[in-house]
């Protein structure tokens, strides 16, 4: 037993060193089989290898930056062609022959080179007629070596009508007579979209150059500036750009308004009588379109016999007279900006000059004509008649001051020139001031309110029909001796300056 085992071990050893044997001759055969050198069992020498085969580059592609586009008549349009897969050739513009006369190439054969570092082709083109129809403007690629390698791409361009804007801005739209020079003038620019070769055509409606002067510039603005001496005012500053739309020949323009003023806004006129020319009479005031008209038996005399150099307007005290034709009228018709407010003080002062004394009741100054709202010489009537507060009557609004009297003014001081200021506040009244002092009120609680709104009202509006926007002044001696004359000189319409300024500026011979 012991015998069998060891032959049977025996026999396993040589079978395994038969095997190891046969896979040494095996690698032996395998080397000598490639008659070769390679001895480290490399790939055979005489294997043949697969040619790799050469693939053409992919075909160019083109894209433009628009599909569809709109250009106005005589604007331009760009369109900018991109080409994919790049390869050096030239992108050609063309339009559809329809609508060759509608769109043109600015850069005329609009050829582009295009290369790899290139692959982008711009083309710029002009609205050249107006159209409802959209025309194909085409890019075509074409590759330098291969004829055959194309790509193009179309974008539908319709021409429209050219529409025009004009805007204008200001440095300043208030000009201040009383202001620095910096206040003194503005510079406009006129800024136009719409078309780029635009010239500017700059007016104003200050037709006699009272208030402000126009100078164009080249570069599209205007400088404006006050005039010597300058009216107070509202000034229209146009801006005109004429432009053929693609079917007729038209204009756009823009309006800029500016404001002339003082800065306190003040005076609103003043009439010393000395041009008269007919029945008009010069008006002095910071506003354009201040009128002033004699009225029938208005009369301007010389001042010598009065005391006064130049010329004053006289009422004569010969009769009594109802026909109220002695006056005359200050028109503010014209004379945008002349307004007041609520806050505001309007107040009317003169110079007077009695021979003899005068009715209480003759009329300083008056709106709705003579019979209309009026003040006297301390007396009012708006509604109704009022008065200073009679202690027999038990009747009147007005409040005297100490020491004055109803005809304080009707009774003043004869062959001595007077200061009169009769002052309107919706705040504080009506109020009359002789030479500077207080002499009476009004509360605005009474009737003199209906008098002081109907007066703010002719002075804020303007141009009404049936409406004269003037005040009247003056017109015959109610209740006054025969003799007694009335002169007047220095009239002032005036705003917020108090009764002591106007007299202290009315300077009157005491």
């Amino acid at each position: 037993m012991q015998k069998r085992r060891k032959l049977l071990s025996l026999s396993a050893l040589v079978c395994a060193l038969l095997l190891v044997f046969a896979f040494v001759f095996a690698g032996c055969g395998n080397e000598e089989q490639t008659g070769g050198t390679n001895s480290g069992g490399g790939l055979d020498e005489n294997y043949t290898s697969v040619p790799t085969t050469e693939t053409a580059p992919p075909p160019a592609t083109l894209s433009l930056s628009a599909a569809t586009a709109t250009v106005a008549y005589g604007d331009t349009l760009t369109l900018t062609a991109t080409v994919g897969n790049v390869v050096d050739g030239t992108v050609t513009w063309s339009v559809a022959a329809e609508g060759a006369e509608a769109i043109t190439f600015e850069e005329g054969d609009a050829t582009d080179a295009i290369t790899a570092d290139s692959a982008t082709a711009t083309l710029t083109l002009t609205g050249a007629a107006v159209t409802s129809t959209a025309y194909n403007v085409t890019a075509t690629f074409v590759a330098a070596d291969n004829a055959e390698n194309t790509a193009s791409a179309s974008c539908a361009v319709t021409v429209g009508a050219r529409t025009v804007t004009v805007s204008i801005t200001g440095t300043a739209n208030a000009l201040y007579t009383d202001g620095d020079e910096s206040e003194q003038s503005a510079t406009l620019t006129a800024t136009v979209t719409g078309m780029s070769d635009a010239t500017i055509t700059w007016s104003d409606d200050d037709s006699d150059d009272s208030m402000v002067t126009l100078t164009p510039n080249e570069n599209g603005t205007a400088t404006v500036a006050l005039v010597d001496g300058a009216l107070v005012g509202m000034v229209d500053i146009t801006a005109t750009v004429s432009y053929n739309n693609g079917a007729e020949q038209t204009t756009a323009s823009d309006t800029f308004t500016i404001s002339v003023t003082g800065h306190a806004l003040t005076n609103f006129a003043t009439v010393d009588f000395e041009t008269v020319s007919g029945t008009d009479v010069t008006v002095n005031s910071n506003y354009s379109g201040v009128t002033g008209t004699l009225y029938t038996a208005g009369s301007v005399v010389s001042g010598e016999s009065v005391g006064r150099t130049g010329y004053v307007f006289k009422v004569t005290g010969d009769t009594v007279d109802t026909d109220h034709d002695e006056s005359f009228t200050v028109s503010f018709a014209g004379a945008e900006g002349a307004t007041v407010t609520d806050t505001d003080t309007l107040s009317f002062s003169f110079e007077y000059y009695l021979t003899g004394n005068i009715g209480d009741w003759s009329s300083a100054v008056s709106v709705d004509g003579w019979d209309g709202y009026r003040a006297t010489f301390l007396n009012l009537y708006s509604t109704s008649g009022d008065f200073p507060y009679n202690a027999s009557l038990n009747a009147g609004n007005g409040q005297l001051q100490s020491g004055y009297s109803a005809v304080s003014l009707a009774q003043a001081t004869n062959n001595t020139w007077h200061h009169l200021v009769i002052e309107m506040s919706k705040t504080s009244g009506l109020r009359f001031y002789l030479n500077s002092n207080l002499v009476c009120i009004y509360p605005y609680a009474n009737q003199a309110g209906a008098l002081i709104d109907t007066f703010f009202y002719y002075m804020n509006t303007k141009d009404v029909a049936d409406h004269p926007d003037t005040f009247v002044f003056f017109g015959d001696i109610e209740g006054g001796a025969v003799g007694s004359d009335l002169y007047i000189d220095n009239l002032r319409i005036t705003k917020n300056i108090s009764a002591a300024d106007l007299y202290s500026a009315a300077n009157p011979t005491a």
